[in-house]
């Protein structure tokens, strides 16, 4: 009987320090992992870029994502942020939910750059009672 309990109590202290360590893991990916819009959020997906292999002194295609909960929203947001480089369109979000206004065109993937349409884009989302979901880019290498 005494066997068991001790099985039982080593198995128990296991468990907790299996739980611990992984949420000492999960804290460790959500603090690895910046919001969205944010400067270091566009570094790290530069960072991605570079690491892939992308020259990021050439132009390449970028892709804005902006949502809207509906059309009139994310076409008023769409006519305010295209620009000649960047024009946007507007179509479903693929789950259906939601409203996506693209902006989309090639730039030359610098941090500054970036960081320039980043922040418009965040203001013209939430101008238009919207959500800024952040960019990709092609790697061109």
């Amino acid at each position: 009987m005494i066997r068991i309990l001790v099985l039982l109590a080593v198995i128990a202290v296991f468990l907790v320090l299996l739980q611990v360590r992984r949420g000492k893991q999960a804290s460790s990916i959500e603090k690895a992992v910046a919001p969205i819009g944010s400067l270091e959020a566009d570094q790290q997906t530069l960072r991605a870029l570079r690491d892939a292999g992308a020259d990021l002194t050439k132009p390449t295609h970028v892709n804005f994502y902006l949502y809207f909960s509906d059309r009139v929203k994310a076409d008023s947001a769409a006519a305010e942020a295209t620009t000649p480089e960047l024009p946007a369109s507007v179509k479903r979000a693929a789950d259906d939910s939601s409203w996506l206004c693209l902006v989309s065109g090639r730039m030359v993937p610098s941090e500054s750059s970036i960081r320039r349409v980043s922040t418009r884009l965040q203001a013209v989302a939430a101008s238009h009672g919207g959500d800024y979901d952040g960019w990709e880019a092609a790697v061109t290498k």
